[in-house]
C-alpha cells in the first residue's frame, strides 16, 4: 500500500479538470486501477491474496489513480 500511495494519487489532487473536455484532463497518464497496477508489479512475488487485500484498502480512499509528478 505504501509503494502505491508514494507513487499515485487521487485526481482531484493535482489533474487539471475542464467540464468542457470531458471532465480531468490525464496529463501525466492514466487513470489507473489499483488492483492492475499492483498485480503488474508485485503478482510475481506476492499471493493474489494480498494484492487484493492491499487493493480493497486503497481503494477506500477511491477507484481511480493518476501517477504523483514525481514518478
Amino acid at each position: 500500500m505504501d509503494w502505491f500511495q508514494d507513487r499515485y494519487m487521487d485526481p482531484a489532487e493535482g489533474v487539471p479538470h475542464d467540464s468542457a473536455e470531458g471532465g480531468y484532463q490525464y496529463v501525466n497518464g492514466g487513470p489507473f486501477d489499483a488492483r492492475e497496477v499492483l498485480a503488474t508489479e508485485f503478482g510475481a512475488v506476492h499471493p493474489d491474496a494480498w494484492i487484493e487485500e492491499a487493493a480493497a484498502r486503497i481503494e477506500r480512499d477511491g477507484t481511480v489513480w493518476v501517477p504523483q509528478s514525481d514518478y
